[in-house]
């Protein structure tokens, strides 16, 4: 029931059961990389390094609300953290060729520490050409990305830590076989703060704390594209998103409660400049430019609250979870029309309060085998292209 459609040469788009975009949680690490481009050049997948990945959580369906509103299901790539309870230092280094696309890659990590501190860095260049398949066939795909990233962890007290992440990556000329335009430029940075608190008390052991802020700068353009000689596109968008979750576990018997909240806000703000060629050779060169508005100063909040039940019996086990989430989302409008003194597409203010609710009961059969049966509801916002992109193709209808 996964699977997922590639982004030109160097992302991809999970999908899971036919759910797909926000109508999935797709988080790296517990943070969230909200792509600036509508037409999804730049899905969450494509922020992140595969050599990095140590592995990847995947729920299906509305049954886990810990980490977000959830409707068709939860993707969480996990990437490599160092161990802390030995003293080491680990050096990873990769280099490949691929010919299919006259295509090379290089990545190199080093982490090392000991019980009380840990540290990364890494780093990774990749440059491909357009793919040939086995036909002879040219897909027009190349691209050129190259990242970097640090990280630093220290335990100040006992059962105490704190990790500190750095991770920036960026993309050049990246081309697009089945998009309007192709991408010029994305420069992508991310940081994050972790805290975490073990043994805090007999009735709460585990307490977890999260911060973090990415930013994307996207730029793209029909350089590239049969048509550029009548008309010149350029389109550059801003993105920010900025998160907080705290998440405490609380014990009563041999039953345990998660319980905690989460806030994010997202912030994209974009133009679209076309240079329009309005006449033919030999008449003098006439154009015409018209400046669109992508995002224009869009915001979108959300702050949720969860809890998730935990009641072990036997060779039973009853998991119940309950989240609200408020939802706000405001933007200067991108496409002014008064008609006959009326004015459309004015009101962009809109708040919306869901309701997301599971149940379920594991059995354990044996050691290796188990049977779950759960029930769930799952209640997704509208997201920001849902809301505010006006007579641009990205594919939810022909306007």
């Amino acid at each position: 029931g996964v699977s997922a459609g590639r982004m030109g040469g160097h992302g991809i788009e999970p999908v899971i059961r036919g759910q797909s975009q926000t109508q999935l949680n797709v988080s790296s690490d517990g943070s969230y990389t909200f792509g600036a481009c509508p037409n999804r050049m730049d899905p969450t997948l494509a922020h992140v390094e595969m050599e990095e990945v140590e592995n990847i959580t995947v729920t299906k369906g509305p049954y886990v609300l810990r980490y977000g509103p959830s409707l068709g299901g939860i993707i969480d790539v996990n990437t490599r953290h160092p161990e802390t309870e030995k003293g080491y230092i680990h050096v990873k280094a990769l280099t490949a060729y691929e010919s299919n696309w006259n295509g090379n890659r290089q990545y190199l990590n080093i982490n090392g520490g000991k019980k009380s501190f840990h540290y990364f860095l890494s780093g990774g260049y990749k440059n491909y050409c357009n793919y040939t398949d086995g036909k002879g066939d040219v897909v027009s795909s190349s691209f050129l990305k190259y990242n970097y990233a640090a990280g630093l962890g220290i335990s100040p007290l006992t059962n105490h830590h704190v990790s500190l992440t750095w991770r920036e990556s960026h993309g050049r000329d990246v081309r697009y076989p089945a998009l309007s335009m192709d991408e010029r430029a994305d420069d992508t940075r991310l940081l994050s703060l972790d805290y975490s608190i073990k043994k805090l008390a007999s009735f709460m052991p585990d307490f977890d704390l999260k911060l973090y802020q990415s930013t994307v700068y996207h730029e793209m353009d029909n350089y590239k594209r049969p048509n550029y000689p009548a008309t010149d596109a350029v389109a550059k968008v801003d993105a920010v998103n900025t998160g907080i979750r705290a998440e405490g576990k609380f014990l009563s018997g041999r039953d345990f409660i998660y319980a905690g909240f989460d806030f994010e806000k997202i912030n994209k703000d974009g133009t679209r400049v076309m240079v329009m060629t309005m006449s033919m050779p030999p008449a003098p060169p006439a154009t015409v430019t018209k400046k669109t508005n992508l995002w224009y100063d869009a915001v979108i909040t959300n702050l949720g609250l969860f809890g998730e039940y935990h009641h072990p019996w036997r060779q039973f086990e009853f998991t119940a979870s309950l989240r609200l989430d408020q939802n706000r989302g405001d933007s200067e409008d991108t496409l002014v029309i008064v008609k006959e003194g009326v004015s459309y597409f004015d009101e962009t203010a809109a708040e919306h309060f869901s309701v997301s609710a599971s149940a379920g009961l594991n059995w354990e059969l044996n050691k290796r085998s188990s049977l779950l049966f759960s029930l769930g509801r799952g209640q997704r916002s509208p997201n920001m292209t849902e809301r505010y992109i006006k007579f641009l193709t990205v594919g939810y209808d022909n306007y």
